[in-house]
């Protein structure tokens, strides 16, 4: 799947992706995001999701584009 993080609370290490043509959202936490990167809020990325006790979670989340990389 793809889509752009909306949300993320640095300081509880997760975040929301807006889901590509979609109005729902999904759960992420920082743990599933790439070590070389901090996840940004407008980053595009693509991901599995998983279903977990508390519901979905996106994993293997990969960068595809950042608003950084447009500007440049």
């Amino acid at each position: 799947m793809k889509g752009k993080i909306a949300k993320y609370f640095s300081f509880k290490g997760y975040g929301f992706i807006d889901i590509d043509g979609s109005e729902d959202d999904i759960f992420f936490h920082s743990s599933n995001y790439p070590a070389v990167s901090t996840p940004e809020v407008n980053t595009q990325v693509e991901f599995k999701v998983i279903e977990t006790p508390k519901g979905k979670e996106a994993t293997e989340i990969t960068i595809i584009a950042s608003e950084q990389a447009a500007e440049a």
